[in-house]
């Protein structure tokens, strides 16, 4: 399984012909000209002036060692270990999730409805481009993430790193999270998560400014200043009295954003 020829038109007419099966035309011409910037720090208008030039045998060796991951389905970005977030760098890998577009919509609605809050809580912070791109744009808030992986906590703090930000990584289950809630008695002002999927039926209380509310991230957030009583938020479309609430489900990745007023 190869190209016969180094010339790179050829190059990408057999990743088009080897990778159309499995994507749609125009993200397979995506993919190519991402391995060719990735490997050859070629962008578009460069690739087209190359297209009649030839690949040394080292060269041309990259290129078919990233198809091979590509037709089992392995996504490009674990391939050239990097993506852009929100005009941002960052560092990905098997260890985590990747950081989808859709997600920029979430951190716009943070920036946007919490400046001059003190804390930002991201749950399953996996790369940590939530957190990051948090705090680059609210450089006074206090952010932090957790996430039970060490694995994805080792890449959130190399892109922190990478980024130049200071962000607070904790392991923690998000179930317990004993070690934040030492840190910081008195809760957090914002709310945020990402999560690949949904629960099934599980719910946790989290210190939220001095109260609690109970996720069920399948359905909706819960509330309650009462022990005795909790409160259904209303729906994103609808104005909360006691707050913001949103929950976007794209495919099977929801976004949850909860802050208290």
């Amino acid at each position: 399984m190869f190209v016969n020829s180094n010339i790179v038109n050829q190059i990408v007419t057999y990743y088009d012909e080897k990778l159309s099966a499995l994507y749609p035309s125009n993200e397979v011409k995506n993919i190519t000209e991402m391995m060719f910037e990735h490997f050859m720090g070629w962008d578009k208008i460069t690739l087209r002036l190359n297209n009649k030039s030839s690949l040394s045998e080292s060269e041309l060796l990259l290129f078919h060692k990233a198809l091979k991951r590509l037709m089992k389905n392995e996504p490009v970005q674990h391939i050239t270990g990097e993506m852009e977030f929100y005009s941002l760098p960052f560092k990905v890998n098997k260890n985590v999730l990747i950081p989808r577009p859709e997600t920029e919509e979430l951190v716009d609605l943070v920036i946007k409805e919490c400046k001059g809050y003190e804390t930002i809580l991201d749950i399953g912070t996996g790369s940590g481009c939530i957190p990051i791109s948090l705090k680059k744009h609210l450089k006074n808030t206090l952010v932090y993430g957790v996430d039970i992986s060490e694995n994805a906590l080792v890449v959130a703090r190399d892109n922190a790193e990478l980024n130049s930000t200071e962000v607070t990584f904790v392991k923690e289950d998000v179930l317990q999270m004993s070690s934040l809630e030492n840190s910081i008695k008195k809760g957090f002002d914002v709310i945020v998560s990402n999560q690949a999927c949904a629960f099934d039926e599980v719910s946790f209380d989290i210190s939220l400014s001095g109260s609690s509310f109970d996720l069920d991230p399948g359905i909706n957030f819960f509330w309650s200043d009462s022990p005795s009583e909790t409160t259904i938020l209303p729906a994103p479309d609808e104005n909360p009295v006691a707050g913001v609430i949103s929950a976007n489900s794209i495919g099977e990745y929801t976004s949850y954003f909860y802050y208290y007023d």
